[in-house]
């Protein structure tokens, strides 16, 4: 009954799987789960570069896309937006499109999108200090999947971390870095 309807699901992200296509672009086949059990959803290239670094294991998402049931086969998403729940706005959320109940926002309204550099901003002294050390030990324990950027003040140089020091920016990870670095050299944009 479910077959060619457009839904929205709430969902966990289990695991994500890339391939290359033959045109050479990248798209996604990931594992998704609720309360009511578990789905394959099929991201395709351009769906997946709107999504950015929001699509990931473990975050809760909101998708939003067609149903597809074969015989023989389990029913898989086909999506069309990925949306991280944790970022969207009440107002966001009112906009989310219910077949039945409203008609689909434009996409425009809906783009949660963050910042080309969303993530932790941290200015320190220089790459070699001992606030430096301090900081990498933090992301070996708060390690995720936010991107982190420096300000090195002696240089003026701005520079991404490399994937292995990405952070989860919880509460705690951000006070710990402002005890090292000072409150006003951490900020979290998104």
């Amino acid at each position: 009954e479910y077959d060619e309807k457009i839904v929205n699901i709430i969902c966990a992200v289990v695991k994500i799987k890339l391939l290359t296509t033959r045109s050479n672009a990248t798209m996604a086949f990931a594992t998704v789960e609720d309360l009511t059990g578990t789905m394959e959803a099929l991201i395709f290239p351009k769906v997946l570069a709107d999504a950015g670094t929001a699509l990931r294991e473990n975050a809760v998402m909101l998708l939003r896309g067609k149903v597809s049931v074969k015989e023989d086969e389990p029913a898989k998403l086909v999506v069309d937006e990925v949306l991280d729940v944790t970022s969207l706005t009440p107002e966001q959320m009112q906009l989310i499109y219910v077949p039945g109940k409203n008609n689909p926002p434009p996409k425009s309204q809906m783009s949660t999108q963050r910042s080309k550099y969303a993530g932790v901003w941290l200015k320190i002294p220089s790459k070699n200090c001992e606030q430096m050390q301090a900081v990498q030990n933090l992301f070996a324990i708060f390690d995720g999947s936010e991107p982190v950027y420096f300000v090195f003040e002696d240089t003026g140089v701005k520079a991404a971390a490399p994937r292995s020091m990405w952070c989860n920016a919880t509460p705690r990870l951000l006070s710990e870095l402002q005890l090292i670095l000072g409150e006003n050299n951490v900020v979290k944009k998104s």
